[in-house]
């Protein structure tokens, strides 16, 4: 409805489709609600690879949003993980053509690291491939 009157690009973040039913969220509101879905995973490189391959089919506009952590666990606003994880989980994104979004927290004194984006800026210019 919302788009008859005002066209506007919807998308939903949609890891929970991956969950059981108790979430109530049904494949339709990523294929015929959203332009495309995005959603934040964990669980390694053989899910990366699955959940690229369903947003990819799920999504009409291009490209989806695949997220994922600097840190092993959402509370952890210290630890990165070493550069070669980062690295494998930045790659399988943009293998499927994916939107990455490394998702980062501020530190509770609002403050960031630095030496994070630092890191992060090394394995985008990393050339030896």
């Amino acid at each position: 409805m919302v788009k008859s009157i005002r066209p506007i690009t919807v998308e939903h973040q949609f890891a929970t489709v991956f969950t059981n039913w108790v979430n109530g969220v049904p494949l339709e509101l990523g294929t015929e609600a959203c332009d495309f879905v995005g959603g934040d995973f964990y669980g390694g490189p053989a899910q990366f690879s699955l959940v690229c391959k369903a947003f990819n089919g799920m999504s009409r506009m291009r490209p989806f949003e695949f997220m994922t952590s600097r840190t092993n666990d959402l509370t952890d606003f210290v630890t990165i993980k070493p550069k070669d994880e980062l690295r494998l989980e930045s790659f399988i994104p943009s293998l499927h053509s994916a939107a990455l979004l490394t998702i980062d927290a501020f530190n509770p004194d609002g403050t960031i690291n630095h030496n994070v984006y630092d890191e992060l800026g090394k394995i985008n210019r990393d050339d030896t491939l």
